[in-house]
C-alpha cells in the first residue's frame, strides 16, 4: 500500500514544482497589486489536478496491467487511489498555507490576506465530492473519457443553474435551514455527507475494478 501511495506522489515532482511556483507569484501579485485569491479554491484546484495528472498517467501508461501482475489485491490498488486524493489535497493545502504564511511574514498584514481553516476545509469537502464520482467513473471508462464528462459536467452544472428558479420556493426554504446553522455545524455536516459519498463510491469502485479483465 505504501509503494502504490508513493508511486502517485514520485510521478508528480515536476508538477510540484511548476504548483509552488505558479502559487508564489500568484501570492505575490496579491501582495503588491491586492489581487483577490480564494485560498480554498486554489487549494482544490491543486488537488483536483494532481489527482486526474496521476491518473492520466496510469491509463496512459498502462500501470493496471503491470500492477495486477504482481502479488496486490485488487482492494488494495483501488483503496491507494483513494488514500492517494487525501495526500494530494493535503500537499495542496499545504502549499497555499505554506506560501501565504511566508509572505504574510515578508510582505505583512496589509497586503497579504491570512489563510484559514474554514477555507481549506471547504477545499477538502470540495475534493472528497469531486473524488466520490470521479473514481467510479476512471475505473469503469478510464481516464480520457473521464475527462469528457467532466467538461460535459461543467457545462451541465452551468445550465442546471439557469433552471433554479422553477425550484426557487424550495431552494429558498433549504437555505433558510442552513443559514440557522454555525459554521462549525455547516462543516461537520458537509463532511459527514462527503465521508458517506465516498465510502459509497470506493464501494462502487472496488465492484467495477473486481470485474476488469487486464
Amino acid at each position: 500500500m505504501r509503494s502504490l501511495l508513493m508511486k502517485d506522489i514520485i510521478i508528480q515532482k515536476k508538477m510540484f514544482v511548476i504548483s509552488l511556483i505558479y502559487l508564489a507569484v500568484l501570492f505575490f501579485l496579491q501582495g503588491i497589486y491586492g489581487v483577490y485569491i480564494s485560498y480554498g479554491f486554489i487549494a482544490f484546484v491543486g488537488g483536483f489536478f494532481f489527482i486526474v495528472t496521476a491518473n492520466g498517467f496510469d491509463d496512459k501508461s498502462k500501470t493496471d496491467i503491470l500492477l495486477n501482475s504482481f502479488p496486490l489485491v485488487r482492494r488494495q490498488i483501488v483503496s491507494a487511489k483513494y488514500l492517494s486524493s487525501f495526500l494530494f489535497i493535503l500537499i495542496s493545502a499545504g502549499m497555499v498555507a505554506g506560501i501565504n504564511v511566508l509572505l504574510y511574514l515578508t510582505l505583512g498584514a496589509d497586503r497579504v490576506r491570512p489563510i484559514g481553516l474554514f477555507e481549506l476545509g471547504v477545499a477538502a469537502i470540495a475534493v472528497m465530492h469531486f473524488v466520490s464520482f470521479y473514481f467510479p467513473l476512471y475505473y469503469r471508462f478510464g481516464a480520457q473519457y473521464v475527462r469528457v464528462a467532466i467538461f460535459l459536467l461543467g457545462f451541465a452544472i452551468f445550465f442546471a443553474i439557469n433552471f433554479l428558479d422553477t425550484y426557487m420556493e424550495g431552494f429558498v426554504s433549504l437555505l433558510n435551514i442552513i443559514r440557522e446553522l454555525s459554521a462549525e455545524q455547516m462543516m461537520l455536516l458537509a463532511f459527514a455527507e462527503a465521508a458517506v459519498l465516498m465510502l459509497v463510491s470506493w464501494l462502487a469502485s472496488l465492484r467495477i475494478y473486481a470485474k476488469k479483465e487486464f
